[in-house]
């Protein structure tokens, strides 16, 4: 298989993903150790598929709304406490990760969680001030409200959006490290 001429319309064949449309991206020349063909990888927030040592592939999101307005109503239904539109709105596959770095995965858990959390703090809520994003990842500034105890709490969430659904849903603390990584400086 000839790699130099991938482009947007052209498709890997049975040797490789199975019928991915893919963008041609060259690697960046400061990465030290280039990953083997077939490997995934993540750059520049997207997901991407090495090809060769020179260059690699991604499948494009197939959203057709703007991934900023997913993740936007996604926190609606939070807001909301809305289970059902939150399982409308989650991947089968779908993945939160909270600010420790624990994750639970499939919507089925992450439904019981969501139902088990809006139990033990009822007027939980988030307020964003910025909302971006590039390709399908959403990144998001604001702060969470638990109680009156704790009115005022600084995070980053990350939303990853693939066919108009939410693949990924993490916070992070709000820091400026991470507002660094974010671009939200």
């Amino acid at each position: 298989m000839k790699h130099g001429g991938l482009g947007p319309d052209k498709r890997i064949g049975a040797s490789g993903p199975p019928s991915l449309p893919l963008r041609r991206v060259n690697l960046p020349k400061r990465w030290a150790a280039w990953p083997r063909p077939g490997t995934i990888v993540i750059y520049n927030n997207s997901a991407r598929i090495v090809i060769s040592r020179s260059l690699f592939c991604y499948r494009p999101s197939m959203n057709t709304k703007d991934p900023r307005v997913i993740a936007l109503r996604f926190n609606d239904c939070i807001n909301d406490q809305d289970l059902s539109g939150l399982t409308l709105l989650m991947t089968d596959d779908h993945t939160f990760i909270d600010r420790e770095g624990g994750g639970f995965q499939s919507k089925q858990t992450m439904v019981q969680g969501w139902k088990e959390f809006f139990k033990m703090f009822p007027n939980y809520r988030n307020t964003f001030n910025r909302v971006e994003s590039m390709d399908n990842l959403v990144t998001i500034l604001g702060y969470a409200y638990w109680s009156e105890n704790k009115p005022f709490d600084p995070a980053i969430w990350t939303a990853t959006i693939v066919d108009d659904l939410v693949q990924v849903w993490r916070i992070y603390p709000d820091t400026e490290e991470n507002r660094r990584q974010f671009n939200l400086l």
